[in-house]
């Protein structure tokens, strides 16, 4: 990532610039704690539909023990939801003092569980990929601000 932002800077300093959409931060606006909290998170937990079921996500398609309700019945697992509804940057102790936890939101739940087998664990690669795409876009608002 370091060498696609340093090609982005050069470029740009030619004219040549583009955008990545990965390095499109508001930097003078951290986000929100709503942007993490429930009701945002409602609207995911009831709103993925496949065959006639409700599930946390995409990624947990056709997980039974992820099955959160159906269509005929609603929602038929509130513990499930309440678990979900959980699940946050302010929950794990490893977002903690992570500078990038407000705009990650505490990552994604499913690559959580399909990386430790728990809706709460923490995706260490995905921390790692995500505070490097932080990095670099704060180096590449900071060279633009000094450049001007």
């Amino acid at each position: 990532m370091n060498g696609l932002a340093r090609e982005m800077l050069a470029r740009s300093r030619r004219g040549e610039g583009f955008q990545f959409f990965h390095y499109l931060v508001n930097l003078r606006q951290v986000p929100s704690a709503k942007r993490i909290s429930w009701p945002r998170r409602r609207q995911r937990i009831s709103g993925r539909y496949a065959a006639g079921g409700f599930y946390p996500c995409h990624q947990f398609v056709g997980e039974t023990d992820f099955l959160l309700g159906n269509v005929e019945e609603g929602i038929t697992r509130p513990d499930l939801q309440a678990t979900f509804a959980a699940c946050n940057v302010y929950r794990r102790e490893e977002c903690r003092d992570c500078f990038a936890r407000l705009y990650c939101g505490g990552g994604c739940t499913a690559n959580a569980y399909h990386a430790t087998g728990d809706v709460n664990g923490v995706y260490a690669l995905g921390c790692q990929l995500h505070r490097k795409r932080i990095e670099c876009a704060v180096m590449l608002q900071v060279a633009a601000a000094t450049a001007r």
